[in-house]
């Protein structure tokens, strides 16, 4: 089994060091709370891409206009109901070999997620 940049759960991970809510998850709910905010989008978006000038004015511009084109997915994403739940204790059951990739300054999912899936 293949798990790249992942949580193990719904929330509720017992991390030590990272901050929780990530950077990512800030920006997200930012952008929840006014979501035809261009200077929101972009903020969420600088938090995926590790060279923030691959956040341009088209990738912005065209992530706009879907967003209008397609209000159902912010009306999907508005009423999903996310429960806080840890599948940690779960891990030592996979009984298949497992390699984690996650990147070291990954901004949405703390790296430490990756080191507490990986042991």
């Amino acid at each position: 089994m293949v798990v790249g940049a992942c949580h193990a759960s719904t929330g509720g991970d017992p991390y030590l060091l990272a901050p929780f809510p990530s950077e990512s998850g800030v920006a997200a709910a930012d952008l929840g709370e006014a979501p035809d905010d261009e200077g929101a989008l972009r903020r969420f978006l600088r938090t995926l891409f590790h060279d923030p000038a691959m956040v341009t004015d088209e990738l912005v511009a065209d992530t706009m206009a879907f967003r209008k084109e397609h209000p159902e997915h912010l009306h999907a994403g508005a009423a999903a109901v996310s429960v806080a739940h840890s599948n940690m204790a779960l891990l030592p059951e996979i009984a298949v070999p497992m390699l984690v990739i996650h990147g070291r300054v990954d901004r949405m999912v703390p790296f430490e997620q990756g080191l507490m899936i990986s042991s």
